[in-house]
């Protein structure tokens, strides 16, 4: 079994879209051992329609039953009362709303057409239309101060303790966070 003094191994990647939640997941998976989570692909069901809650919390459930894991993904109205009390660790990826915007529109770009989850496709010409709800730029636009607000108060609430918190602020910072990672993950007897 694989451990850095860094991060524990259950481990939540949150973040706005395009932060690179599923990427930072991805690569501490990796380096852990661990599986990686990818909360999106727990509620998306065919035609973007979410998976009803107890469908989506139940997927949850059977995901995370193993004793190490990285999730990425936010959900936390549907799902931070399941994950939250068995986490040791939070990364915030808090990128900046232009970055964040730029990411979006390159991500739709480049993966336009690509299928993601179950027959669900990326789309490019929608995410341009930051004035409608369904876009992902007005998502980033939209929720980036609240989720800062959120994670300071997640912070200071006693609930979570127990949690320990990063905020990384650039993918530089996010980059030299993996490289800590890696270089301080030793092997421990299971």
């Amino acid at each position: 079994m694989k451990s850095s003094p860094l991060v524990g191994r259950r481990i939540a990647c949150i973040g706005s879209t395009t932060s690179g939640k599923t990427t930072l997941a991805g690569r501490l998976g990796a380096l852990l051992g661990i599986p990686a989570v990818d909360l999106d692909a727990l509620i998306w069901e065919p035609g973007w329609r979410e998976a009803h809650v107890d469908v989506f919390r139940d997927r949850i459930r059977h995901a995370l039953a193993g004793g190490g894991w990285v999730t990425s993904g936010n959900y936390i109205t549907d799902a931070q009362d399941l994950i939250w009390p068995r986490l040791d660790t939070v990364i915030y990826l808090d990128l900046s709303t232009p970055l964040l915007v730029w990411r979006v529109i390159n991500r739709s770009w480049g993966r336009r057409g690509v299928l993601l989850w179950g027959t669900n496709h990326e789309t490019f010409w929608p995410q341009l239309k930051f004035w409608s709800r369904d876009s992902l730029i007005y998502f980033a636009v939209t929720t980036t101060r609240r989720r800062r607000k959120q994670f300071d108060g997640w912070q200071a609430d006693p609930r979570w303790s127990h949690i320990r918190f990063h905020r990384l602020r650039s993918p530089a910072e996010a980059a030299r966070f993996i490289d800590a990672v890696e270089a301080s993950v030793v092997e421990v007897p299971d």
